[in-house]
């Protein structure tokens, strides 16, 4: 690792400074590519979120069992944190609430399972999970994986086209997962649509016509401009 000098009196970083700007570097004009980057989400109803002026069907939302609008379990939120407060105080190595040993016995159960460990976010659960079952192994990773899945990978020490539909979704009221460059290779770039049980009916067959028209636009892989080049026409 660099360290950091002095030049005419200033303090300046090192050579890891400076590659770590280049890298990075295509970050700033990755929110221009496509609106689905960096987005702020207003408003939310159901499924439905609004960006701006625009309300868009959510096919990149995380929460799969739809529990983020599951009233019964928004009406029993208050009372944990009157008791609990807003967020443990401690780190569970160091102090572990019992809300985490009463659920975790709960999925035993549920699970018939000899153990469970409950983990807040992904981040934790790439974080924690993916070190420890590879130890010394090998993993294979989908190409398209989250994020935080490959920096689990990174800290196993274990790491093993280009078409730009984020205008295209947008415009037609769908809203996705989007792994664009540079956060992802050139040659891995794409798109992930993640059902929830709080998707209606409607909202997923209106994303299954957009994917039509996706498809119908043609060899998208090797034209990655392919849309943009139709609209206009």
């Amino acid at each position: 690792m660099g360290r950091r000098g002095v030049q005419d009196g200033v303090a300046t970083a090192g050579p890891w400074f400076d590659h770590w700007l280049e890298t990075c570097g295509g970050l700033s004009a990755l929110p221009a590519s496509h609106p689905m980057v960096d987005a702020v989400i207003e408003e939310v109803d159901g499924r439905m979120i609004r960006v701006g002026s625009r309300w868009l069907a959510d096919f990149a939302s995380c929460n799969y069992l739809g529990f983020d609008l599951d009233r019964q379990i928004i009406e029993a939120v208050p009372a944990y944190l009157d008791t609990w407060g807003t967020h443990p105080s401690w780190s569970r190595l160091l102090g572990s609430p019992a809300l985490y040993e009463q659920i975790e016995q709960r999925l035993v159960g549920l699970l018939s399972s000899e153990d469970a460990l409950v983990l807040s976010t992904i981040t934790h659960i790439h974080l924690s999970v993916i070190p420890a079952l590879a130890a010394s192994g090998t993993i294979f990773i989908d190409a398209r994986a989250h994020k935080t899945i490959y920096d689990g990978c990174q800290i196993a020490r274990a790491r093993g086209a280009a078409v730009n539909v984020g205008r295209l979704l947008f415009d037609r009221g769908i809203y996705v997962t989007l792994a664009g460059f540079p956060l992802v290779p050139k040659a891995d770039v794409g798109f992930r649509i993640q059902l929830t049980a709080a998707n209606t009916d409607a909202e997923v067959e209106s994303l299954c016509a957009v994917l039509e028209e996706l498809a119908g636009l043609g060899e998208l892989r090797q034209y990655p401009d392919a849309y943009e080049s139709q609209a206009a026409a």
